[in-house]
């Protein structure tokens, strides 16, 4: 409080014990210290969230480009296959086969 205001406290009269208040505003403090500490924890647990969720963010990155890598040889491959007639007869007789035997193995399955 600055000097030159008036204060909106009431004075002391004496109707109050001051050892209730000294009770009183000891046991606030004892709930602000245990609200601080319960906030201390949280942020805490948070910071460690937080921590594991970006390693495995990184991780999950090195994943996706070894995943980019080999989905781009086999697109590469893939070409290279298309390209030449007699290895796209192959390509198409090879996926009838496996298609084949893929309704067969439904149709035996029920």
């Amino acid at each position: 409080m600055s000097l030159g205001q008036a204060s909106n406290r009431r004075p002391y009269t004496g109707s109050v014990d001051p050892e209730s208040l000294e009770r009183e505003n000891d046991k606030s403090l004892e709930d602000l210290g245990a609200k601080a500490s319960f906030l201390k924890q949280v942020t805490q647990n948070i910071r460690e969230e937080v921590d594991t969720q970006h390693l495995l963010i990184d991780n999950m990155g090195g994943g996706m480009n070894s995943v980019q890598g080999s989905l781009g040889n086999v697109v590469g491959r893939f070409k290279t296959v298309m390209e030449d007639k007699q290895k796209r007869k192959m390509f198409i007789i090879a996926g009838g086969i496996v298609v084949a035997f893929l309704l067969l193995w439904l149709a035996l399955r029920k």
